[in-house]
């Protein structure tokens, strides 16, 4: 019996194009892969695979892709940075999607989601029942929305679907867990909190791939959430792993308090990093505009001349040192701060998922990728 094409949205991914490959390569079942842009789909174009280029707020491309599928992964979401656009791809987008499988019939619809719904400081105990939480963070909050659509039409049509809540993935191509953490590292940002000693809820690529494969196979996994994750390891051992490969790279910490305080200043603070901004971004550049002014001039750097040195240090701050650390996005500070542990627990017991692929295996595939990539 020839096994059912697979429709995979978001192809020309990180995790789209990967699943792609062992769809085809591996597993040697059907594939068509849906894309929007050629111009971003280098990597999936190498692969013997038919392509649907669509656009998925459009019925008519997604109707066309979906014939003949029996089973579509949908992995796509809005990535342009354009508030409006990326809320229609993910949010509308998979409600269109969704509803033109539903008439086509399809037997499974796997739904990649994000332990990102519940924001990027989660509760410290949480599991698939938790209640989803709204941050106000536009992908966070976009992502909660394209649950929701498909938990609807589960409840209220029975769409054959699973939810699978993906953990921080990583490995070759991830751009946002393995290039940026890795540049990040070499130049000395914030990439550890309270030292990193708390789980980092990693999830290497090929174990992401794994559980939709599962998914698709299970019948237990319908109408069903899934944390996907490793098993647990923590921050200073993944990106301890990463210093390691830019020749023992410093990780650079900051305690959870200082943290807070960044998040949410006291008002004198507040207050306080007001006057620098008046002072170091208006009050200085116009006194040093009215220095080199010839009308002024004089009588400006006369007056600064009577000024005490000890005083004119104080005026003008020790600016070099303003600011020792360099600071990633605070969601990813929080994402790094957070003390939930998204446990597999589920996956394993329902899907009899592995994780497959160890740590250790992981990171020598990574490493191998990353010197490739010249990245290390």
């Amino acid at each position: 019996m020839r096994p059912p094409k697979i429709l995979v949205t978001g192809a020309s991914g990180f995790l789209g194009c990967r699943l792609v490959e062992r769809l085809l390569l591996g597993e040697r079942v059907p594939v068509r892969a849906m894309a929007h842009r050629p111009g971003r789909a280098a990597r999936l174009a190498r692969l013997p695979v038919e392509v649907a280029w669509a656009d998925i707020t459009d019925s008519t491309s997604v109707e066309r892709a979906l014939e003949g599928c029996a089973v579509v992964v949908h992995c796509a979401y809005g990535t342009s940075g354009n508030r409006k656009s990326d809320h229609q791809v993910t949010v509308e987008g998979t409600r269109l999607l969704a509803e033109a499988a539903l008439a086509c019939g399809v037997q499974r619809f796997v739904h990649v989601s994000t332990v990102a719904v519940y924001s990027y400081s989660p509760p410290a105990r949480v599991d698939e029942q938790t209640p989803l939480m709204r941050s106000g963070d536009p992908y966070c909050d976009d992502k909660i929305e394209a649950e929701e659509v498909i938990w609807d039409l589960i409840r209220q049509r029975n769409l054959p679907a699973t939810v699978l809540r993906m953990g921080n993935m990583y490995g070759p191509f991830s751009l946002i867990w393995t290039v940026r953490p890795l540049a990040h590292i070499r130049d000395g940002y914030i990439t550890l909190i309270d030292e990193g000693y708390h789980p980092s809820n990693a999830l290497f690529v090929d174990n992401a791939v794994e559980a939709i494969l599962l998914a698709i196979r299970k019948e237990a996994a319908i109408g069903e959430a899934f944390f996907v994750t490793d098993d647990e390891i923590s921050w200073r051992t993944w990106y301890g792993r990463y210093a390691a490969w830019l020749g023992g790279a410093s990780l650079v910490s900051i305690s959870s308090q200082e943290l807070k305080t960044m998040l949410h200043p006291s008002l004198a603070q507040r207050l306080r990093l007001i006057g620098q901004d008046i002072r170091f971004a208006i009050a200085l550049p116009i006194w040093q505009q009215l220095g080199r002014s010839q009308s002024l001039g004089p009588l400006v750097n006369a007056l600064r001349k009577r000024i005490p040195n000890n005083v004119r240090v104080r005026i003008k701050g020790n600016q070099a040192g303003q600011n020792p650390c360099l600071f990633p996005p605070f969601g990813l500070l929080q994402v790094y701060a957070g003390r939930a542990v998204f446990s597999n627990e589920k996956a394993k017991r329902i899907l009899g998922y592995g994780p497959l692929v160890s740590f250790d295996q992981a990171a020598q595939i990574t490493e191998c990728w990353a010197r490739w990539a010249r990245l290390v």
